[in-house]
C-alpha cells in the first residue's frame, strides 16, 4: 500500500477496513507512510493528540495486517531468488514534510 491510508485522523479509516481487510497476497501485504497519514494538515489540541493519533494509524496498518515499512526493508524469497522490498516514510518534495530516512530503510541490502 503507497500511503494515505487516511487524508488527516486516523479514525477515517474505520469507514474501510471492510474493503482494505480483503487485500491479500502469497507474499504478504507491505504498506509505508503518505504525507496525510502523520496529521500534519489538521489542527490538533496538542502535541500528544497528534503524536496519538499517529500510533492509531500505525495500529491500523498492523491489525489490517500490513507490514508497515517505515524506514526498514524486508527480503522476499522464492525460487531461490531474492528482492528487497524498501519502505521509506513520507518524503515530500518542497514545503511538504519529509520524514523518509532512505539511508536507514536500504542498510544491509
Amino acid at each position: 500500500f503507497t500511503g494515505d491510508l487516511v487524508n488527516n485522523k486516523s479514525d477515517e479509516v474505520k469507514d474501510y477496513i471492510d474493503v482494505f481487510d480483503k487485500v491479500r497476497a502469497p507474499m504478504g501485504v507491505y504498506s509505508v507512510t503518505g504525507n496525510h497519514d502523520y496529521g500534519d494538515y489538521h489542527k490538533w489540541n496538542s502535541a500528544n493528540a497528534k503524536a496519538q493519533n499517529f500510533q492509531d494509524l500505525i495500529r491500523a496498518h498492523n491489525e489490517l495486517g500490513f507490514d508497515l515499512l517505515m524506514n526498514e526493508h524486508r527480503w522476499l524469497e522464492t525460487g531461490g531468488e531474492r528482492i528487497a522490498i524498501i519502505g521509506n516514510e513520507n518524503w515530500g518534495a518542497g514545503r511538504f514534510s519529509k520524514y523518509g530516512q532512505l539511508n536507514k530503510a536500504y542498510q544491509g541490502t
